[in-house]
């Protein structure tokens, strides 16, 4: 019996960058969101 072939399966995964340590060279929190501006678009981002 020959098996057929396997379905297609979807992932999904979020990647949810914040460092919030602040840099010592810059003395500010690396923000991904912030420097994506995802504050600001959010829902079209979703």
């Amino acid at each position: 019996m020959q098996a057929g072939p396997r379905p297609f399966v979807w992932a999904v995964g979020i990647e949810d960058t914040f460092i919030p340590q602040v840099a010592t060279r810059t003395g500010r929190v690396l923000d991904e969101y912030e420097l994506t501006q995802h504050y600001r678009y959010w829902k079209e981002d979703l």
